[in-house]
């Protein structure tokens, strides 16, 4: 399985911006998820110019920790602007994702199931 980004959301109004939003921007981007390297990169190969900030994995974000960022745009991952939607700035987005499995994987599951289904009408 593979994650797809598809569009970014504004924490404070719910706007939606577009992928391209990204390119050639300069942006602070936090991540407190298993390995945020990998989020960064996603960003940087949208076309940001990304400036990271790892935290913690469940990490329960302060006001205070994200007010470097100032009025530069501020991009997380959707499970992090759940924690930061109380305090949220106009200029925070958060980047939604789609997942993608793979299509031979997905035929194996559904193979799975019609046998389990299959087995139980017997």
């Amino acid at each position: 399985m593979t994650l797809r980004p598809t569009q970014l959301v504004n924490l404070a109004d719910g706007r939606v911006a577009p992928l391209e939003t990204l390119r050639g921007q300069y942006v602070h981007a936090i991540a407190g998820i298993g390995h945020p390297p990998r989020f960064f990169a996603t960003l940087e190969g949208l076309g940001a110019q990304v400036m990271g900030r790892a935290f913690p994995d469940h990490h329960r974000y302060q006001p205070q920790e994200l007010a470097y960022a100032e009025e530069s745009m501020l991009v997380m991952t959707e499970k992090d602007a759940v924690k930061c939607h109380a305090f949220a700035r106009p200029h925070w987005w958060y980047l939604t994702v789609e997942a993608q499995v793979d299509a031979t994987l997905g035929e194996h599951i559904a193979s799975c199931l019609r046998q389990a289904g299959n087995r139980s009408s017997l």
